[in-house]
């Protein structure tokens, strides 16, 4: 595991520093951050999501944390799953209005037949405050989704977004909730055929921008990005 810094907006990075002895157990076989982006918690502490798999058939879905502005980094809230019904991996992450986090995964192949996971996370990441459970309110295939919590418009949607089938990567769909991720509505097709890997942020108060896989003959035959108005109901 490797970090990197930019003080020019991206334009040039830093070394990359190696910080795989702070962050990986030597148990854990599999390892992957994000794919997706980690947040700035209202505190400072910067959260980044990750997954990973140990012996036999456990796989797993983490956290890392920085307290000082990434200069150190370490593991915060683990939930492994060694049961088969839910195999919690790629992982997306959200800090709602009222302080706690959201946590949403990808079912890597689980027999539970939701195709979501979630949890939240009371202590600013440190731990999960129950282990990752079924999400059957939201329909994906095994894939990459992404979170983002609006605070630009004042109703403060927590948005998703990811393909709406549960096998096939099409329909990318991004979708709203109003009470934290309890329950969702659509608010937008995004991208009506093929579609993959997706990710989110705010270039304005009241745009969401979204990046996507797409194409035409595959779902990831190139990158597009929308950007989507949002207004409360």
């Amino acid at each position: 595991m490797y970090v990197q810094s930019s003080g020019d907006k991206g334009a040039t990075w830093t070394t990359p520093k190696e910080i795989t002895s702070a962050v990986k157990r030597s148990s854990w076989r599999w390892y992957a951050t994000g794919p997706g982006h980690g947040i700035a918690l209202k505190s400072g502490r910067l959260v980044i999501p990750a997954n990973h798999t140990g012996a036999g058939s456990l796989r797993g879905s983490h956290l890392l944390l920085s307290d000082d502005h990434g200069a150190t980094w370490r593991i915060g809230a683990v939930d492994d799953h060694t049961d088969g019904v839910l195999n919690p991996d790629e992982t997306t992450a959200a800090q709602l209005p009222d302080g706690r986090l959201y946590l949403n995964a990808r079912d890597e192949g689980g027999s539970d037949p939701a195709t979501r996971a979630f949890t939240y996370s009371l202590t600013n990441g440190s731990t999960f405050s129950a282990p990752f459970r079924p999400a059957p309110a939201l329909t994906a295939p095994q894939v990459k989704g992404t979170l983002l919590q609006d605070t630009g418009v004042s109703c403060k949607p927590l948005l998703f977004s990811a393909p709406d089938g549960p096998r096939v990567r099409q329909h990318l769909t991004l979708r709203r909730s109003a009470d934290g991720g309890k329950t969702w509505r659509t608010a937008t097709v995004i991208a009506a055929g093929l579609a993959g890997y997706s990710d989110m942020a705010k270039p304005e108060r009241t745009v969401t921008g979204v990046l996507f896989e797409t194409g035409t003959s595959t779902y990831h035959d190139q990158i597009s990005y929308r950007r989507i108005p949002l207004t409360c109901p």
